[in-house]
Order: structure tokens, then C-alpha cells, then sequence
């Protein structure tokens, strides 16, 4: 029995292309309009009632068909697995792959609740030798109890499976690996559902198209999001020449109240020095060019703990004069190897990146890197148990001199436009990754708040990681559904990261991703988060990575509605046939704007074309250049990434909150560790959402008028932070051009 429609159009009716045009429909087959433009006539009708029960119910039957046939190939997985497990058993070596490694970099699922392992005497992990015939290792034994076995009841028709998966990750990782034991059984064909074919490794020509698309969206996001505001966030205006006058009868307590106030408060250089060992060796001597190289690098931090020792308006005069004594006392010394020229040296050019001397910063980088390698081999760190101070000091400075190194080196790229071709895409990862300073080891003398604060910034490490590895199992057939996927995987790491990885002490009760009224939120705070700011600190970095990841496809400015996908290709085909003479006409309505982007955009497809072949299917080789760019097009679906997307809702969501949790921050002791980048992703996000006058479907509590009041809470604290550095008001009168052109 087939179902019977109704083809027959009312007068009430119109066909979609008079619908679409607005035009008055004659209600023919085909309509006036369309016999006479020579267009296909389509009129959509609705099935009856009982059409539609009926075709529901071959639904239902087509389902239980389905679950029925999935039960019974469960079942022959069952005893499959059965009758390898009882093989496994009887063989008289155990296999390796029954232990779990803890350094192992082979683990591609993050839901392994991974321990960290710090180098500290107290809390370094024993694990016990396994000695057989056939290997030798060291294993941990962080899994003892087997894996739960999944549950499958069936319940007034509707079947339910308990399983031990608690993320999409696992989720994904349990299917690749169904799919990959099917592949290699020989009863694969009588399996009902095709699992002969594993997606997860043969991409076709546009789903490749698509991942290396969003990747490196969100890399390049993540490269503007360190880069992007750093002249106006992070150089200061160094006086031309000293104009204060500095008190030396005064000049040894200042230099000592600086650097207590500067190990005293956990910012964002605090860990490039071993605090313990530059106390002992530095302190009772306070000539020494390593403490005025310091304190030159001190007068420039952001620290709320500075303005009782100096006035804010003299600290670039104190700082120059600190770097100028510092460069006169190591000057005769460039040739010495030890640790307190590598300290000079490296906070010398870190005075200079600070004050946007780049040539400079680099010849005092290359004297620390010399002496650094000259020391390495006598400082080096080594698996002993007993080690001396000046490996300890050499193992942090290491850290800071990869993180200076990195931050040239961006700067270097984002003052050339990207336009280094020779530097793989990775390798932006890694400048990335560096360009803040890395987790460092837990060492003897560090106070009980550094330890925890280095257990901290080594979970935010694992965070960065876990997000890394859950792209690897993401696919789409069209770039919104493969950003998606994409902002889901990245919200099911960050979930899992923070209720199951994350110790208590650095987690809050807060829902990550759904809002609470304000006061609801600010009593959460002030109740969990006492005197510690790492609560705080790791929810807004967790924020400020999804704020990041958000960013990468998030519309800047609202496009034009009628430019859909067809029109595109129209445009794009001007750019391939310049010389034809049925489309000069069109190419004239592009400007030359638009005509630019569209050849860019062509040389950037007919590059993918040439250079990635090795994942084109026979067909996708045999295609044309037109064909394929075409095909390539239809499923960017570019009208369709805008702020309807689930993602977009969950991002401003998040941004707000991110304001929230920053208002609170600043109204702490401890909030100097602030971290202005957030700031400005915030902004970033919730100022797009104002230029498309975004308002929360379902969440009354995310309106317009709360936008403009969470932006402009933003430029407060922008305005008060880069004010001394920005003595034009050039950096705010920009952003406040922007805020106003928002909401024109």
C-alpha cells in the first residue's frame, strides 16, 4: 500500500516561485509566470492527517526492524568478544596493552582521568617494575578494577543501554573502535548496517576541506587572541630620559620592597624565577645587575601591591633607571657563564619587549640563550635526588627563555601578515602553546600558594591537550554542521575536564554553560572562593578558551541575506571566466572589494585542489575545476553560520558570565593575576552580538540592554588598566568607536 497525496494545487497555494518573488500566482500548472520565465513550477502541499499516521507507523515498523536486527548482531558481538576474552585468559604471557601507562603520549582518549605527575620529592609517583620474558616496564596501576559491562533492557518498546561512557569523546573513541573489531571479522557481511567502512580515517575531498577549514580558523583565532590587542596590552612608553629624582639613600629598601611585593603575589612572570634560590644567592648583596634587571621588569607589572612602594606615574622612570644600572654592571661581564649574568640578561630583554623594542630584546635574548646552553650542561636537570640550587634556577629561567622566544617570534609573524610560507601550520600551535610560560616543576622551597598554583596551570595544560584531541573524531558533510560538532566536542571536553580532572579545590558549584540570576551567582562566589583566586582563575580560563574557539566562526558583521549559496557561485564563476561575455555584465556589480576576496578565495580552493589529492576518491579526480569548486561551495553553507547556531547562544552566554566572574575578581586582593585577554575576548564576542542586535531566544535574562551593559563594564576595566599605557587615549577612543557604531 502506498500513500496517496493530493497534487492537486489550491488557489490558496502559490508556487514557490511566486512565493519567494512575492508575485501573484495564476495557481496553473505550470503558473503564468513561471511558463513565461521558462522556470520549474513546484507547489508544495501537505499531507492529510491520516498520510501522516500512516507514514509514522512505517516508521515505527521500520524501527523495530531496525532494533531488532541490532540486537540480534549485539549478540553475535557478545560471544565474539567472549570467546577472544576467554583467549586472552588462557595465554600464559600477559599482554602489554592490559596496563596503563601515565606518560604515555599514545592515549588519544581524554576521558582517562590522567594523574599528574610533578617532579617534586613528595609527591612523585613509585611505579613497580614488571619483569617477564618477553618485556620490561614500569606500569601504574591507576585502573585495577575491569571495565562495568553495558546493560541493554527493553521496557513497553522502548530500549535503554546503561554504559560506563561519561563524555561524547568516549562515545566516539567506543564506535571507532566497534567499527575497527567489525572490519576484521569474517561475519562483517551479515551485519545489517554498513560497518565495513571506519569514517574516522577515509575522509573524502570536502570533508578534509572542512576539517583543515575550521582548524585553522581556530588557530589563527587563538593566534589574534595572544597577538591581536598585545601593542596596546602589554608595551608600555618608556620615558625619553630620566626626569625624577631617585632617592639612593632609599635605593636598597625600594629595590627590597619591590621584590617582595613581586614573589608575594602570584602574576604572570611570578614563575620564571625559582623564588628559594634567587633569595638565598641574590638578597644579602643588593648590587647585584640580576635584582635591578628584575626590578626594571617589575615597575611595568599590573600589581594593585606596587602603588604603596611607587607612585604609578613613576614607575617607568624608576624602570629605566633600574635597566640602565643593571646594563652598566653586566656590560663587562657578557662573557661570564653563570646565573646571575643569564638572569640579567633575560629580564634586560624582557624590559625591552615590554617597552616594544624588538631589536633590542632579541640581542639580549641570543646573550641569555649562549649563556643558558653553556650552563646547561653543568645545571642540567638530572633524575638525581639531590640537586643544587642553580639547576633549579636554570630549569625556570629555561621556561622564561622559551617564552620570550616565542613571543618574538609571534610578533614577528603578525608584523608580516602570515605571510611566512615556509612555517608548517603547526608550528603557530606551538608558538602558541609556548607563548604563555609553561607549567613548571614543583620544587623544594616553594611555598604551599606556588604549589598550588603550579598544580593549577599544569590541569589548565591537560585542558589545552584534552581540546587538541577531541577534534580528531569530528566529521561533517557541511562546514555549520562540522562547526557544530566541532563547539559540542569542545564543551563535553571542558564539562569533563572540569567536574571529573579537576580537583575540588579549584572548582566552583557554578553550571559551566546555563546562567544563574546575580545573585544567585555572587553568593556562589563569595562563599567558594575565600581567599584563593584559583577558583576563579581556572573557570575563566576555561571560559576564555571556549570564548576563543567561538570566535573562530562567529560572524564580525551581519551579511547580506540575499547573497545565498547559488549567487556565490554565480560571482566566483566571473572570477574563473573573466573574458566570457555572458557574465561581464554580472562581474560589474562586484566592487573591487569583493572582487579581490572572491580571487583570493578561488587561489585558496584551487590550491586545496592540487596539493591534497591524496584524499580524493577516483571520482573527485576526474572532476573539473569548476565542478569541484562548486561542490566545495554548496556545502560551506555560509547565510547558515550566524547567531542561530547553538553554539553562538552558548558563546555569548559565556561571555557574559565571564564579565560576571572578572567584576567579582577585581573587587579581590588577590587580582592581579587578572589576565586582560579575557577581557577582550568578552568584548570581542558580546560585541558582535550587539551588531546583530542579539537577544536569547529562550533566556529572558539575555537581552540587548544587558550587552551594552556588560560591554561597557568592560571598557571601564579596560580604561582603568591600559590608561598609564595609553596616555593618547588613542587604544580607547577605538573601542569606544566601535561601541557606538554597534548600537547606531
Amino acid at each position: 500500500m502506498q500513500a496517496q497525496f493530493d497534487l492537486t494545487p489550491t488557489k490558496k497555494s502559490p508556487c514557490n516561485g511566486c512565493r519567494e518573488k512575492k508575485r501573484k500566482c495564476s495557481y496553473e500548472q505550470p503558473c503564468a509566470r513561471c511558463s513565461k520565465n521558462g522556470t520549474e513550477c513546484i507547489y508544495i502541499t501537505m499531507p492529510s492527517p491520516k498520510d501522516l499516521e500512516y507514514i509514522q507507523e512505517l516508521e515505527y515498523i521500520n524501527q523495530i526492524d531496525q532494533l531488532e536486527q541490532q540486537i540480534t548482531s549485539m549478540e553475535s558481538e557478545i560471544s565474539i568478544l567472549k570467546l577472544a576474552n576467554e583467549k586472552t585468559c588462557a595465554d600464559h604471557y600477559p599482554s602489554p596493552t592490559s596496563y596503563s601507562y601515565d606518560s604515555s603520549d599514545e592515549d588519544k582518549s581524554i576521558s582517562s582521568k590522567q594523574s599528574l605527575s610533578y617532579p617534586d620529592e613528595d609527591n612523585t609517583l613509585c611505579l613497580p617494575i614488571v619483569r617477564t620474558k618477553h618485556i620490561q616496564a614500569a606500569v601504574s596501576k591507576s585502573d585495577e578494577n575491569p571495565a562495568k559491562p553495558w546493560r541493554l533492557t527493553v521496557q513497553n518498546g522502548n530500549m535503554t543501554i546503561e554504559t560506563n561512557i561519561k563524555s561524547h569523546s568516549e562515545l566516539m573513541a567506543c564506535v571507532s573502535s566497534m567499527f575497527t573489531t567489525a572490519v576484521h571479522q569474517q561475519q562483517t557481511n551479515t551485519i545489517p548496517f554498513p560497518f565495513n567502512i571506519c569514517p574516522s580515517f577515509h575522509k573524502d575531498a570536502t570533508a578534509h576541506a572542512m576539517s583543515i577549514i575550521v582548524w585553522r580558523k581556530y588557530g589563527k583565532s587563538k593566534l589574534k587572541s595572544v597577538t591581536k590587542y598585545t601593542p596596546d596590552l602589554l608595551f608600555n612608553i618608556p620615558p625619553k630620559e630620566i626626569t625624577h629624582v631617585i632617592p639612593h639613600n632609599q635605593l636598597n629598601s625600594i629595590l627590597r620592597s619591590l621584590i617582595e611585593a613581586y614573589f608575594s603575589c602570584m602574576h604572570f612572570h611570578h614563575f620564571c624565577l625559582y623564588r628559594a634560590g634567587f633569595l638565598e644567592m641574590f638578597m644579602t648583596d643588593m648590587h647585584s645587575p640580576a635584582i635591578f634587571a628584575l626590578c626594571s621588569v617589575i615597575c611595568h607589572l599590573d600589581c594593585k601591591h606596587l602603588d604603596s612602594i611607587i607612585l604609578s606615574e613613576s614607575r617607568p622612570q624608576y624602570a629605566l633607571f633600574f635597566f640602565e644600572q643593571a646594563r652598566e654592571l653586566i656590560e663587562d661581564r657578557f662573557d661570564e657563564s653563570s646565573i646571575e649574568t643569564l638572569i640579567t640578561y633575560t629580564y634586560l630583554s624582557l624590559y625591552k619587549i615590554k617597552t616594544n623594542a624588538v631589536t633590542e630584546a632579541s640581542f639580549y635574548l641570543s646573550h641569555a640563550m649562549r649563556i643558558r646552553d653553556l650552563l646547561m650542561p653543568q645545571f642540567g636537570w638530572t633524575k638525581q635526588e639531590t640537586r643544587s640550587i642553580e639547576v633549579y634556577m636554570l630549569d625556570r629561567l629555561n621556561n622564561c627563555l622559551n617564552h620570550l622566544q616565542s613571543v618574538l617570534e609571534v610578533q614577528n609573524i603578525w608584523a608580516h601578515n602570515f605571510k611566512d610560507k615556509r612555517m608548517p601550520p603547526m608550528r603557530f600551535f606551538e608558538l602558541i602553546d609556548s607563548y604563555d610560560i609553561g607549567p613548571s616543576r614543583i620544587m623544594p622551597g616553594d611555598s604551599p600558594l606556588e604549589r598550588q598554583a603550579l598544580r593549577l596551570y599544569h590541569h589548565l595544560a591537560q585542558l589545552r591537550e584534552n581540546i587538541k584531541r577531541a577534534i580528531s573524531n569530528i566529521e561533517g558533510d557541511d562546514l555549520p554542521t562540522y562547526i557544530s560538532l566541532f563547539g559540542h566536542h569542545i564543551e563535553m571536553t571542558m564539562r569533563h575536564w572540569y567536574r571529573q580532572l579537576l580537583p575540588k579545590e579549584y572548582q566552583l558549584s557554578l553550571p559551566l554553560f546555563d546562567s544563574l540570576p546575580d545573585l544567585e551567582f555572587f553568593t556562589v562566589l563569595e562563599l567558594e572562593c575565600g581567599q584563593s583566586p584559583f577558583p576563579l582563575i581556572s573557570l575563566l580560563s576555561l571560559y576564555n578558551e571556549y570564548l576563543i574557539m567561538a570566535k573562530s566562526y562567529m560572524p564580525k558583521i551581519p551579511i547580506d541575506k540575499t547573497l545565498d549559496t547559488e549567487q556565490l557561485i554565480s560571482k566566483l564563476k566571473d572570477v574563473i571566466y573573466p573574458n566570457s561575455p555572458h557574465q561581464t555584465s554580472e562581474k560589474t556589480m562586484l566592487d573591487t572589494k569583493q572582487y579581490e576576496w572572491l580571487k583570493h578565495f578561488f587561489r585558496k580552493l584551487d590550491h586545496f585542489r592540487q596539493h591534497h589529492q591524496d584524499f580524493f576518491s577516483d571520482n573527485e579526480l576526474e572532476e573539473s575545476r569548476e565542478d569541484f569548486m562548486i561542490r566545495i561551495v554548496r556545502s560551506l553553507k555560509l547565510p547558515q553560520i550566524n547567531f542561530s547556531m547553538p553554539l553562538m547562544h552558548t558563546a555569548v552566554r559565556v561571555a557574559l558570565d565571564s564579565v560576571r566572574l572578572i567584576q567579582f575578581f577585581l573587587t579581590r586582593h588577590f587580582s592581579c593575576p587578572l589576565d586582560l585577554r579575557w577581557v577582550m575576548n568578552a568584548w570581542d564576542v558580546l560585541l558582535r552580538a550587539a551588531r546583530f542586535r542579539y537577544q536569547q531566544p529562550n533566556d529572558p535574562s539575555v537581552t540587548l540592554d544587558r550587552i551594552r551593559a556588560n560591554l561597557l563594564l568592560c571598557l571601564d576595566v579596560i580604561q582603568s588598566t591600559v590608561e598609564r599605557r595609553d596616555p593618547s587615549h588613542e587604544f580607547i577612543n577605538h573601542l569606544q568607536a566601535q561601541f557606538y557604531q554597534s548600537f547606531l
